[in-house]
């Protein structure tokens, strides 16, 4: 046997011992190692966060922070849902190891098509999460890092905020009066009007059908409670939006401050199961639903 042979089956066999003890000893070591690190949900601080992104594939919303909260593709969004979706990202936590092998991906909903994409920035730093199916309880779920192969079961109520569209993101504030500055409401429906005042002592009366009533302390906060905020439940679809337009009686609603100013003016078209609504300041049409007028519409 010549020299340059032995030479080469000597760098074969160290090669392959090289490689013998990678796929024994290395692939092991990195897989304990990931395994170690499971999945964190608080790599970026709630209050660093600028810009958020859920998504499957190309589809999905952006939220970018502004300087008087939240956008959402353009549109305002709500303060509340997004506030919300960071809590639930803040107090999700990873537990077991459930797998780690790549091949069983799909089988928890993370391969890189069916894996819910969330993308939480800050002005320094990117945090990854791939969101997968449902776990054996709720709220708990799979979850991995895009880069590692380790499947995790969490627990944490971040599911329930994936599928979300724009619509869902979007603010839905119709009004956000402060209590203290309504003085007075008057509703007029169907040819009736009701008026609610409030007294020098902070006291409120109602005022139907020439009978006059005083209301309690939970009539008050009940009242007071529709304005501070009045939130819808969803926008009007173009069906609606041709029905409100064409209807010739419509309920109004308008709330005053102390020196008679108005500060909400609403027209409201009563269906049986809702009702659209539109501030008469703002384009939007917006859908509320009615168990939350009938009080101060005066039904029975």
């Amino acid at each position: 046997m010549s020299k340059r042979t032995l030479l080469f089956l000597c760098v074969g066999f160290v090669a392959l011992g090289v490689l013998t003890v990678y796929l024994w000893w290395g692939a092991d070591w990195l897989a304990q190692r990931d395994a170690k690190q499971p999945v964190s949900f608080n790599e970026i601080p709630k209050v660093d966060i600028v810009e958020i992104s859920i998504g499957q594939g190309s589809q999905g919303q952006t939220l970018l922070k502004q300087a008087d909260g939240w956008s959402v593709e353009g549109y305002k969004a709500s303060l509340k849902t997004v506030d919300e979706f960071l809590e639930a990202v803040a107090q999700s936590r990873a537990g077991a190891l459930v797998s780690k092998n790549p091949n069983k991906h799909s089988s928890f909903g993370l391969d890189a098509i069916s894996a819910k994409q969330i993308e939480l920035k800050s002005t320094k730093q990117t945090q990854a999460l791939w969101i997968g199916k449902e776990g054996p309880t709720y709220p708990s779920f799979y979850v991995k890092n895009p880069q590692s192969a380790q499947v995790y079961l969490a627990d944490g109520r971040v599911r329930d905020f994936i599928d979300y569209d724009v619509e869902a993101w979007r603010d839905k504030t119709l009004a956000d009066l402060k209590t203290d500055d309504i003085w007075a409401v008057s509703v007029i429906r169907h040819q009736n009007s009701l008026q609610y005042e409030r007294g020098v002592s902070n006291n409120w009366t109602l005022l139907k059908k020439g009978v006059s009533k005083a209301l309690s302390a939970a009539d008050v906060q009940s009242l007071l409670a529709l304005f501070t905020p009045l939130e819808a439940g969803a926008f009007a679809n173009e069906a609606e939006q041709t029905l409100f337009a064409q209807a010739r009686q419509k309920t109004e609603i308008k709330v005053f401050d102390a020196k008679k100013n108005i500060l909400l003016d609403l027209e409201i078209l009563e269906q049986d199961a809702r009702h659209l609504a539109k501030s008469k300041n703002n384009d939007t049409l917006y859908v509320l639903f009615k168990y939350d007028f009938e009080a101060v519409l005066g039904v029975e």
